[in-house]
């Protein structure tokens, strides 16, 4: 059965209109996309917070709102850090010996 999420903005105050995934692993993946995505939410990633807030029947088109909202966790939790130690790659990195 697809869960409902939205996603609260703590700046504005505001959640976003409920969209469905078939999982919780769907829903996650689909938000650190877009909190690792500059176009969407990527500026925004520390305002935002992921919920689950329900399940819809695909059978009898049935909504059920769950009494209270499962965090899923706030976009910093998902923003995909980079990697500082590549450098440049054919820069022999410190402590290294060279032959």
């Amino acid at each position: 059965m697809p869960k409902m999420y939205t996603v609260f903005d703590s700046q504005l105050k505001l959640y976003t209109k409920p969209y469905y995934a078939r999982n919780k692993g769907e829903a996650l993946r689909s938000f650190e996309a877009a909190v690792n995505d500059p176009q969407v939410f990527g500026n925004i990633a520390e305002h935002l917070t992921l919920f689950e807030v329900g399940d819809f029947d695909e059978e009898t088109s049935k909504i059920t709102a769950y009494d209270a909202m499962v965090s899923m966790g706030n976009g910093l939790e998902w923003v995909k850090k980079k990697d500082t130690r590549q450098g440049n790659l054919f820069e022999v990195p410190q402590g290294s010996v060279e032959n």
